[in-house]
């Protein structure tokens, strides 16, 4: 498979990831007319409701914002210890 790559949400960091979705390929076949980073800017959120930051924060207490988050929101329901 012919992994293309695409920036994240932060470009100007220049990291990047596999896009393994082949979108790339609709956008230059115009099946995509207004695609976020190619033909359409990316726009940040005004007040975006989570930001993480790892540069400066681990991706454990990452996960752990995100999880608190969808908990807080009744999206994802608190658990007793780790289940496997």
């Amino acid at each position: 498979m012919d992994k293309k790559l695409t920036r994240n949400q932060r470009p100007d960091r220049g990291l990047l990831e596999p896009e393994t979705r082949g979108l790339y390929q609709l956008v230059g076949a115009g099946e995509i007319k207004e695609f976020t980073g190619i033909s359409s800017p990316y726009e940040p959120p005004e007040r975006p409701e989570l930001v993480l930051d790892t540069d400066s924060e681990s991706l454990e207490l990452c996960a752990d914002r995100v999880v608190a988050l969808l908990q807080q929101r009744d999206v994802m329901h608190k658990t007793k210890g780790i289940q496997a």
